[in-house]
């Protein structure tokens, strides 16, 4: 669950999402070897679509067939998990409501028809990847941990799962950015701040004059601002000193060579994205290199990496999600692998 497991992990770091005190602590003496904590949040991929047919994991059942068409009685015709291969996919509904349809009161049944009521091919929803299409996802997974039971913070698209991401809640009762934006949301960043505790964003392909500002002006919302809502609250945008922890990716390889890495940092990715039409061999280059300059850097020793999707992206997952006391319900289980030099093999 990525609301309990990041909470678990950035424990020792710090106290989840409290509102922001006008003085800055002096930073805590540490009490663990992990020095510094990355979060690269992916797009759109259930665990069942990447995972599915993982060796040991919790993956696609055997007798997997989902109707075709809910409202019939008879259900003669229904659509086995395949894989996709090389093949090119369109972007699949999944907004709250198609959730919904997908889970069917808990009997995880709905996909393909969910999508058929959304004129679009359900049948899409239960193609899966392999290890011939994800490599270095599935190495990782060899060399590392790979989780089979996180699920996405909210029953929801990505919106409020990015708004959890930041914050534990989602912020708003609407699926999108108010007008406004959000003007009271407390973050883990100002947690940080109360501690502290050195954070920073990096956003590939960063524009610092794309914020909501542009939407508020008359302009379409800029698709980095979905992707990283910090982008969409007053409080960061308009102080300089705040602002200034939002950087392009250059700065992240940068921070890596100068010894200057944040004990918080969340990685954005936009051109690499995996959300389709995005492919996911675009976001296994870009976590490569990611992975991979951090690991021939002296950082890698007291680092953590976790990798992992924001939504389900209106894929099939069989497994359904536990019950929530905040009103907003766990989305389906979405792929997540911690890598670092003490994450234990499995």
């Amino acid at each position: 669950m990525i609301r309990a497991r990041l909470a678990g992990v950035l424990g020792a770091l710090v106290l989840l999402a409290l509102p922001a005190m006008p003085a800055r602590a002096a930073a805590p003496a540490a009490t663990t070897p992990i020095r510094h904590f990355f979060v690269l949040m992916q797009e759109g991929h259930s665990f069942d679509n990447y995972f599915g047919t993982y060796p040991g994991a919790d993956g696609l059942p055997a007798e997997a067939c989902l109707p075709t068409d809910l409202s019939r009685a008879q259900r003669t015709s229904c659509i086995r998990p395949y894989p996709i291969g090389e093949r090119s996919v369109e972007k699949l509904n999944h907004t709250a409501q198609t959730f919904a349809l997908q889970r069917n009161g808990g009997r995880m049944d709905g996909f393909v028809d969910a999508l058929r009521r959304r004129n679009q091919d359900g049948a899409v929803a239960m193609g899966y990847y392999t290890d011939a299409d994800l490599p270095f996802y599935w190495n990782l997974a060899d060399e590392y941990v790979l989780f089979d039971r996180y699920f996405s913070s909210a029953a929801a698209g990505n919106v409020w799962n990015r708004l959890f991401w930041l914050s534990g809640a989602p912020g708003a009762a609407q699926y999108q950015i108010p007008p406004g934006g959000y003007t009271d949301v407390p973050t883990i960043f100002d947690a940080l701040e109360q501690r502290g505790l050195s954070w920073k964003v990096y956003i590939q392909n960063y524009d610092p004059a794309k914020t909501i500002h542009v939407a508020q002006r008359g302009g379409k919302m800029p698709a980095q601002v979905l992707r990283m809502p910090l982008l969409a609250m007053p409080r960061f945008i308009d102080d300089p000193r705040m602002f200034a922890h939002i950087a392009s990716i250059d700065q992240y390889f940068e921070d890596v060579r100068t010894g200057t890495l944040p004990a918080l940092a969340y990685i954005v990715p936009t051109s690499a994205t995996e959300y389709p039409p995005g492919h996911p061999q675009n976001g296994q280059r870009f976590a490569r290199g990611l992975l991979n300059t951090l690991m021939q850097s002296p950082a890698w020793n007291d680092s953590a990496f976790l990798l992992t999707y924001d939504d389900w992206g209106g894929w099939y997952d069989h497994v359904a999600p536990p019950a929530s006391a905040d009103g907003f319900g766990y989305g389906f289980r979405v792929p997540a692998l911690l890598v670092s030099p003490y994450a234990r093999r499995g």
